[in-house]
């Protein structure tokens, strides 16, 4: 009763300060009662209050303030949306998932989110938009690619990685080593070692065994050295972080 009593304030000729803190306040107390009050203050035309709104439905959650930031995704308020949603109080991966159909500057954000919250789910609709027509869309899958990324990415990623000329190689190199980052050692050179095997442009695959930094990586790495790969193997051995390669290196 006294949230309710205090949300008409919101509805009133109060001051920005005062309704500002009014949003902030139902949000750090995660005032669900009072969510319609806050989601009405989101088309507010002043900024303070606005923001102070979708920050305060980020804190309290739930389906109707997350419907209401991600219709916030493609207007003016997108950053304080987004930032709301990478800390949102409960789960967004459906509603970022479906907006990854949506319009181009919903799609960007979505594609921010799905990245920063390591949304995997999300996966299959990253790969597709590998090739959208639009150069900033498609530029943006690529950015998220390594967040959504699970081992079982691997191999399409290294096909990707094998095509691609050169022209998106750092961000397919950073998205391989994402995917097997949560595996041990062995893990990870028992999903990287048979592709890597099979692999025309070996090369390409040094950073990925120089970031797992292993005895078996780095022998991986020295085959390259003493043959094809000489320049591609010294750059990757120097990017190992284990002590087993100083006497190498010596």
């Amino acid at each position: 009763a006294f949230y309710a009593t205090v949300a008409k304030k919101l509805k009133g000729k109060s001051v920005k300060p005062e309704k500002a803190d009014i949003l902030n306040w139902f949000g750090t107390r995660h005032v669900a009662s009072q969510i319609d009050a806050v989601i009405a203050n989101i088309s507010s035309t002043d900024t303070v209050i606005a923001d102070a709104a979708i920050g305060a439905a980020g804190k309290i959650g739930g389906e109707k303030a997350l419907a209401a930031l991600m219709a916030q995704l493609k207007g003016s308020r997108a950053d304080a949306a987004y930032r709301a949603l990478l800390s949102f109080n409960g789960g967004i991966d459906k509603a970022v998932t479906a907006a990854l159909n949506a319009d181009k500057s919903t799609q960007i954000c979505a594609l921010r989110l799905a990245s920063a919250r390591h949304l995997t789910a999300a996966s299959p609709m990253v790969f597709a938009l590998l090739n959208a027509p639009d150069a900033e869309l498609k530029a943006a899958a690529y950015d998220a690619l390594p967040g959504v990324m699970t081992p079982s990415d691997f191999a399409t990623t290294a096909q990707l990685l094998e095509k691609d000329g050169g022209e998106h190689t750092a961000q397919l190199q950073a998205a391989l080593i994402s995917s097997i980052k949560g595996l041990d050692d062995a893990q990870k050179m028992a999903v990287a070692k048979p592709v890597i095997a099979k692999s025309k442009h070996q090369a390409l695959y040094y950073p990925v065994l120089a970031e797992i930094g292993s005895a078996d990586a780095i022998a991986e790495i020295l085959k390259g050295y003493n043959g094809n790969y000489k320049n591609e193997a010294f750059e990757a051995l120097l990017k190992v972080n284990n002590p087993v390669t100083i006497g190498t290196l010596y």
